[in-house]
């Protein structure tokens, strides 16, 4: 990602007030992290501003012009459903848990390529009106699905299955005896 950026800001394919905010605490190692600011050293468009919560953190998803999450691994991102929650297109890696959540509702590009990822966030970039609207179609797809209502309601809905079928089985037996 980090990259990618840093290639479109030297060839003047982002707005000048474009910037690339990195958020979250350092999950691999120390070396990675000093990898990461080494690559984004001396470009005072990339941001890293660590693990954020609260206010903060809604302050920046209000801001975002979209999420990206370019995982090579990955599970079902709780970051990655926050955004979406925040209405934000999902602009992330063909990784299967993120075609899991994200579904029609965002962008994808290969795993690991960068070229492909700058492509996507330069036509993006330029496209507002799509931008939103993904967004609030990925929006609407957490609510629909990953909102604890809807996880409420699936988990009621399996209760209700199995005792259904343990009553049918009871009954079944008791009418076999």
């Amino acid at each position: 990602l980090i990259k990618a950026f840093k290639e479109l800001e030297d060839t003047n394919k982002l707005p000048n007030n474009f910037k690339l905010v990195i958020v979250g605490a350092n999950a691999n190692t120390e070396e990675y992290e000093n990898f990461l600011k080494l690559l984004a050293r001396g470009r005072h468009n990339i941001l890293m501003v660590g693990e954020q919560t609260g206010k903060a953190l809604e302050t920046l998803y209000s801001h975002a012009y979209l999420y990206v999450q370019p995982s090579e691994q990955e599970g079902l991102s709780l970051a990655l459903l926050e955004a979406m929650g925040h209405g934000l297109l999902p602009l992330v890696s063909d990784i299967e848990p993120h075609k899991e959540a994200v579904a029609n509702t965002g962008v994808y590009f290969p795993v690991k390529d960068v070229d492909g990822l700058k492509r996507e966030l330069a036509y993006l970039i330029n496209r507002s009106d799509e931008v939103s609207a993904l967004g609030k179609a990925a929006a609407e797809r957490v609510r629909e699905h990953y909102s604890w209502d809807a996880v409420a309601k699936r988990t009621l809905e399996v209760y209700q299955d199995v005792l259904q079928s343990n009553l049918k089985e009871h009954y079944v037996n008791a009418r076999t005896k």
